[in-house]
């Protein structure tokens, strides 16, 4: 999520939403981890600052989608409004 001020209004732009695999899920729920420690318990990772990096979604497409796309489509579609306001 991403909000963008204009000086008067703020602006809300989302990015694409994922099922994250039930394990992971399982692991956030049940024993309260973050999904760092979530994806390197259930073997998916061992680095422990992968939200820092590639992130799950990074993990989960093998590099086609990053965290670093999910930003950008976030701040793209928060400057919808202010591109396009007539």
């Amino acid at each position: 999520m991403c909000s963008i001020f204009d000086g008067k209004e703020d602006h809300l732009g989302l990015s694409s939403g994922f099922e994250i695999p039930g394990i992971i899920a399982k692991l956030i729920l049940r024993e309260n981890l973050d999904g760092n420690v979530a994806m390197i318990k259930a073997g998916f990772t061992d680095n422990p600052r992968v939200g820092n990096n590639e992130g799950m979604l990074g993990i989960l497409t093998k590099g086609k989608i990053t965290r670093q796309d999910q930003i950008e489509q976030a701040i793209a579609n928060a400057l919808i409004y202010i591109l396009f306001k007539k």
